[in-house]
């Protein structure tokens, strides 16, 4: 995991990980990519945008070696359009209110 700071209040670190993202206020749920995550924050691509403002929860799967899945709980705090190969994608940046750790027994 690569570590960045770039003058930020926490560090970034680089995560390239399937997430589903679901939209609380609008009713919606879909696949993303967790790009990278901080101490109060994460990034994330996505096919559909979100409106600032929005709760969000980003689901994450646990990999094999983990013994911890877990959801994020946060509000989006911009989002952009990026370029890619896709239509449309965009960048969503999430204030991280709180986790919730599902644990193996």
């Amino acid at each position: 995991m690569e570590e960045y700071s770039m003058d930020r209040k926490y560090p970034r670190y680089n995560e390239n990980r399937a997430v589903v993202v679901e939209n609380v206020e609008l009713g919606f749920c879909h696949h993303a990519t967790m790009i990278n995550f901080s101490g109060n924050g994460l990034c994330c691509n996505t096919d559909m945008p979100h409106n600032p403002g929005n709760k969000i929860s980003i689901k994450i799967e646990k990999w094999p070696n983990e013994k911890t899945s877990g959801i994020y709980i946060g509000e989006v705090r911009w989002c952009r359009e990026i370029k890619t190969n896709q239509p449309v994608d965009y960048q969503i940046g999430v204030k991280v209110e709180s986790l919730r750790l599902n644990r193996d027994s």
